[in-house]
């Protein structure tokens, strides 16, 4: 061989050293513990097995040891496990590392000497006993189930620590550890060595915690264009196309195998106009093409050397170029087949509808087909012009494949649409990983529009890996119809997107099953922010996710501090499927989990369900906003179940349940329903339903307790709403318990109008409430069909509290049947005298100008005991106005039961009560009423009205009334009245006061029954008796001389 022939292949060996030389350096037999999933900027890799750091790249491999070194402006987002994420900002440094515990768990060590990392667990995903620690030069972070920020400064030997979501127990140097919740940090100063300073915890806002967030986010697109990779990936391409013709020259040379070119910025390659259908070609095919080298540099073969190497390995086929969409095509068959390696850098999408231009298309874009490296720098479709497709089979369908993607796979850009008949993907058995985006994307003034007449569904997963960078679908101007879901998973399928929401609309419409259906075969679903989020759009679903119940699938939700799973802004929801929930937290069959954000944010709204609205299920959430937020929206839920539904394992909020403002909520069966379980709210600060400006209708309950329902504080606020029920507003079930605790009242009214059958029920429940009245209503309007209050069949109500149990200051209030109805258990054959009703207070007091009409009884006690230290009606009229209570029956009424009152029973104060029919106090068959002190006060013009009765009824053996003190108590500035009407014809006039005592009856009066007679008067109708005692009952008015007579 001559000289001048040698250096060709001088130069050849030379470029195949440079390869080898590439390859070797990422050539890392340890097994990675980590994975690249999203870069931005320029990162460094800096490990133990390499003599110089070498650039990070998207899905680099991390392993022990290894070291990120991020640069100005730069950010790398690494999976590890996936079980959890670390976010790394610009110029920091991140060492990973890991050890296995004695008990076989490993320990995931993420060792920060400086700058600024999140972290982010999936408690659910974490096998027991794993723990995950951050190391900082002053402080070790134990994190698990937890969002959290973690800031380090070496030159102010500083580290700062933010918990987002979830907790973490931060422990200082030398020091004690700190315990922090979400949206509290701590700083911890001290240099390595040294005894570091730590404190006080700090809390954050709720807009701090999202600046937090916001510096780990992101950008959509990925991509790297530096001129100098460009040249390099160019020069690398050259070098590998001849090395193939050196090799071919040599014949059985050795060939190695050359890198194939990154998804960095290039320049564009030729484009393909279609509809055609390119069959990319082998790496055989490829090789004997390119066997002929260019005529300008030709090479003359030499005999191949001996021995031979190795067979020569295939070669991944060069870039292609994007093929431009024009025109119209029958064709069945895909455009584009693929197998084997293909790359196609960015910026060129691989189909493109150029803008102003259309296509039509009768088949598939793309078919993908056991290819282990399949790598597109930018979109796989761009539609910027208008793209039709008839065919009822998926645009994509990938078989046995790893495809990458820096883009989405299909944009639609302001000038474009796409029209399609069928699915847009169908996977099976591949990795799919959309590094850039949204899986599709439609920008402002794009179009969308797909319609699938069958269940197939739009994105569809057989045993394989969707990862997207962003939302799956974020749709302007699209209408989707669909008989099946969005996507489906089946057997053993992932579902990832690292950014929110899942799915937004805006300005569009879908129907569809489901947005998200998996057949519970092994499946996981990993849920970055809301998942559904839609503006000015219609949609329609049997439900949002159809997981079945009791399957191998696991579904996680991402949600960051106040960030809500469904968003709904001028729009329309509907979801048709009976007794599927909307919004389901934690699991009856899983362990109870930790969740971050509320459920629902809806404003301008209409939400219309078949099912609950909000289902929790062993599960604690952590937000302190409310989880069901609604501004003027519109709820209309039927179906068996509740509105808002907690069951199964116990639950526990952090904020409210439900606030509604300017909206209207109706259902037909309980707004918030209880199923053996206990829901316990943790924060005091906010009643769990609030109500402003709103109206609500339940056809059953407002609140149904069948199981422990334990709250800080009130149950209900409204303001300015109308709440109404067709059964009662809470009802307690038997066995079942309501405790609250603080001074405000369980049920607070403001301007407000409720009607139900009883405020509440304990029917053979418990309710306690710690120094908590039942209801304080002002200016409202309160209409019940049977009670106020109600305890029956041996239910127990009893309150601490020293305030009235009930306050109504203005307003009405009107009863179709009583006030108070306390009932011991009824159908005890042996039944003994129970407390169905404990307070510290008043039961009833009316204030200013309240208008009080009841069918029958004010309180009516039946085989109960009652004992009451403080009034048991208190009427305190205005200046201008008295406060009215008008009974139509016995105002007391007691039938086998027993009253122990301080004295006074009634308490008026410019009040007037009207009897109008029977007498003020009743007992019969045995009752007792014993009253230390006087029995009635009445002051400053008031006036009680018995229109036809006594004042006083005893009646049957055993029934006592025993009163201490005097009969009524006159004072204030005078006037005050009893008025007493009937025919009872008086068989005595005791002390002044006729009475009425027969067949067996007593009736014994002190010498002064009434206490200061000149500020008042007892007037009883010309042959009628004030009291009447009979069938064996006693009245004993004690009336001691009293010093003001």
């Amino acid at each position: 061989m001559n000289q001048q022939s040698w250096w060709p292949v001088t130069l050849a060996l030379c470029l195949l050293a440079a390869v080898s030389l590439l390859r070797a350096e990422r050539a890392w037999p340890q097994e990675p513990v980590g994975v690249v999933t999203a870069l931005q900027g320029v990162a460094h890799l800096t490990r133990p097995a390499l003599a110089t750091p070498v650039a990070l790249r998207f899905k680099d491999g991390l392993q022990v040891r290894d070291i990120v070194d991020t640069q100005e402006q730069s950010l790398v987002r690494i999976l590890f496990g996936g079980k959890s994420t670390v976010t790394v900002r610009e110029l920091s440094r991140l060492e990973v590392r890991e050890e296995t515990l004695p008990s076989g768990a490993t320990l995931s060590i993420h060792e920060l000497s400086s700058g600024s990392i999140l972290v982010n667990v999936a408690r659910q995903l974490l096998r027991p006993g794993d723990e995950i620690q951050i190391r900082t030069p002053n402080a070790v972070a134990a994190v698990r189930g937890t969002t959290i920020s973690a800031q380090c400064r070496p030159d102010l030997a500083q580290c700062i620590f933010i918990v987002l979501a979830g907790d973490a127990v931060i422990t200082p140097l030398q020091g004690s550890p700190f315990t922090l919740t979400p949206n509290t940090s701590l700083t911890v100063t001290g240099h390595q060595g040294a005894p570091a300073q730590a404190g006080p915890v700090q809390s954050i806002t709720p807009a701090q915690a999202a600046q937090v967030m916001q510096q780990y986010a992101v950008r959509p697109v990925v991509r790297e264009a530096a001129n100098q990779e460009q040249t390099g990936q160019a020069q690398l391409q050259t070098a590998t196309q001849l090395a193939t013709v050196m090799a071919s020259a040599l014949g059985s040379e050795a060939m190695p195998t050359p890198v194939a070119p990154s998804t960095t910025t290039e320049p564009a390659m030729p484009a393909t106009t279609a509809p055609v259908v390119p069959e990319v070609p082998s790496a055989a095919e490829r090789a004997q093409e390119e066997l002929s080298p260019p005529p300008s540099e030709p090479v003359v073969p030499e005999p191949a050397p001996e021995p031979p190497g190795p067979p020569p390995q295939p070669t991944p086929p060069p870039p292609i170029g994007k093929i431009v969409l024009s025109g119209i095509s029958t064709d069945p068959n895909p455009i584009l087949r693929v197998t084997g390696s293909f790359v196609l850098p960015a910026p060129d999408s691989l189909f493109e509808v150029p803008s102003g231009g259309s296509a039509s298309i009768a088949g598939p874009l793309l078919q993908v087909q056991d290819s282990s490296d399949m790598v597109l720098g930018a979109n796989a479709l761009l539609a910027a012009g208008a793209l039709t497709s008839t065919t009822a089979q998926a645009l994509f369908g990938i078989d046995r494949s790893t495809v990458t993607i820096g883009g989405s796979l299909v944009v639609i850009s302001s000038t474009g649409s796409l029209t399609a008949a069928g699915p847009l993907a169908d996977l099976s058995s591949t990795v799919l990983t959309v590094a850039g985006g949204p899986v599709v994307l439609v920008e402002e003034g794009g179009s969308f529009d797909v319609t699938v007449n069958d269940a197939a569904p739009l994105l569809n997963l057989h045993t394989s890996v969707l990862s997207s960078a962003g939302s799956l679908l974020d749709l302007r101007n699209a209408r989707i119809a669909l008989a099946g879901p969005v996507v489906q998973l089946r057997q053993h399928s992932t579902l990832t997107n690292l950014a929110g929401p899942v799915l937004r609309l805006r300005d569009g419409s879908l129907e569809a099953d489901s947005l998200i259906s998996s057949d519970g075969v092994g499946n996981t679903l990993t849920l970055s922010g809301s998942l559904l989020d839609l503006t000015n759009a219609t949609v329609t679903l049997r439900t949002p996710l159809s997981v079945p119940a009791g399957g191998s699938d696991r579904v996680l939700h991402l949600l960051a501090a106040g960030e809500p799973l469904i968003r709904l802004t001028d729009s329309s929801l509907t979801l048709t499927g009976s007794g599927l929930s909307l919004i389901q937290f934690g699991s009856q069959t899983a362990a109870p989990t930790t969740q971050p954000g509320v459920g629902l944010i809806a404003r301008g709204s209409t939400l219309t369900t078949n099912g609950a609205v909000l289902t929790l299920a062993g599960v604690t959430l952590v937000d302190a906003m409310p989880q069901l937020q609604l501004t003027d929206t519109t709820v209309r839920q039927t179906g068996p179940n509740g509105l808002i539904e907690a069951r199964g394992a116990s639950s526990q909020v952090s904020g409210a349940l439900l606030a509604a403002s300017n909206s209207s909520i109706s259902t037909t069966t309980s707004l918030l329903r209880l199923q053996d379980t206990t829901l316990t709210q943790a924060s005091s600060s906010s009643p769990l339903l609030q109500f402003n400006q709103s109206s609500v209708t339940a056809a059953d309950f407002l609140a149904e307790i069948s199981g422990t329902l334990a709250l800080p504080g009130p149950l209900v606020r409204a303001t300015g709403s109308v709440l109404t029920t067709g059964g009662d507003f809470i009802i307690v079930g038997p066995g079942h318990r309501l405790t609250a605790s603080g001074p405000q009242a369980l049920v607070q009214l403001t301007d407000s109008s409720l009607r139900a059958f009883t405020l509440l029920f304990s029917d053979g429940g418990s309710v306690d409430l710690v120094g908590t009245p039942i209801l304080n209503a002002v200016n409202s309007q309160l209409t019940f069909d049977f009670a106020l209050v109600e305890s029956e069949f041996g239910g127990r109500i009893t309150s601490s509290s020293t305030a009235p149990l009930i306050a109504l200051n203005g307003g009405t209030l009107t009863s179709n049947g009583h006030l108070f109805v306390l009932s011991g258990d009824v159908f005890d054959p042996t039944p003994e005298l129970v407390a169905a009703l404990q307070t510290g207070g008043t039961l009833l007091e009316a204030t200013n100008g309240a208008a009080i009409q009841v069918a029958g009884n004010a309180l009516r006690l039946d085989t109960a005991l009652l004992q009451a230290t403080m009034p048991v009606f208190s009427l305190i009229g205005a200046p201008s106005q008295e406060t009215v209570m008008t009974t139509g029956g016995s105002t007391v009424d007691l039938f086998k039961s027993s009253v122990t009152s301080m004295g006074p029973v009634v308490a008026l104060d410019r009040g007037i009560i009207n009897v109008t029919n029977g007498p003020l106090l009743r007992l019969a068959d045995g009752s007792i009423m014993l009253v230390n002190g006087d029995l009635l006060r009445l002051l400053n013009g008031s006036k009680i009205n018995v229109v036809n009765g006594p004042l006083i009824l005893v009646t049957g053996n055993g029934s006592l009334l025993n009163i201490s003190g005097a009969l009524v108590f006159f004072g204030g500035t005078g006037g005050n009245q009893i008025v007493v009407n009937n025919n009872i014809a008086p068989t005595a006039t005791l002390s002044g006061i006729p009475v009425s005592a027969t067949t067996g009856g007593s009736i014994t009066i002190g010498p002064d029954p009434i206490t200061n007679p000149d500020l008042g008067s007892l007037t009883v109708s010309p042959g009628g008796s004030a009291i009447q005692a009979t069938n064996g009952g006693t009245v004993t008015i004690a009336a001691p001389d009293s010093p003001t007579n």
